[in-house]
């Protein structure tokens, strides 16, 4: 009994301390005043991606409340376009704004690269049966839009 006691306290002991440590890590991260750059790689010159200065429509739309910049990509191959939420936003509309802004990037780069927007809707195969498997998938597409990931 003593020796299952022992191990109950040890357990709920780790993880008061691991909780501290995400609390303490997630907390560095929602307090640190610079937004942390998106960015995609488009095959393009930054003369090419914005001709006389003006970005691409999706990132255009997003206007001032965002900072962008254009590097060399990897390996002297295309240009890396980066943009981030300005400094100043209020952290109310920072959350929205970084999705905002993924989104805008991968719209930007399909825009640039094959000259429309991409979009897997309406599905060329119609609609998806209303299977718990179908249903899961499509609650993955539309989280993935907002977040840029599945």
């Amino acid at each position: 009994m003593r020796g299952k006691l022992m191990i109950c306290g040890g357990a709920v002991a780790a993880a008061v301390v691991g909780k501290r440590v995400l609390d303490a890590r997630s907390k560095q991260a929602s307090h640190s005043d610079e937004p942390r750059w998106n960015s995609v790689t488009v095959e393009l010159s930054p003369e090419e991606i914005a001709p006389g200065g003006s970005y691409p429509q999706p990132l255009a739309d997003l206007g001032n409340a965002v900072d962008i910049r254009m590097i060399p990509g990897p390996g002297s191959w295309g240009t890396e376009l980066g943009a981030r939420p300005k400094a100043g936003a209020s952290r109310t509309s920072v959350g929205k704004l970084k999705q905002d802004v993924r989104r805008a990037l991968r719209q930007s780069k399909t825009l640039l690269e094959a000259g429309e927007i991409l979009r897997d809707e309406p599905k060329p195969h119609g609609k998806r049966p209303s299977t718990p498997t179908g249903k899961l998938v499509d609650a993955w597409e539309k989280r993935a839009q907002g977040g840029g990931y599945l």
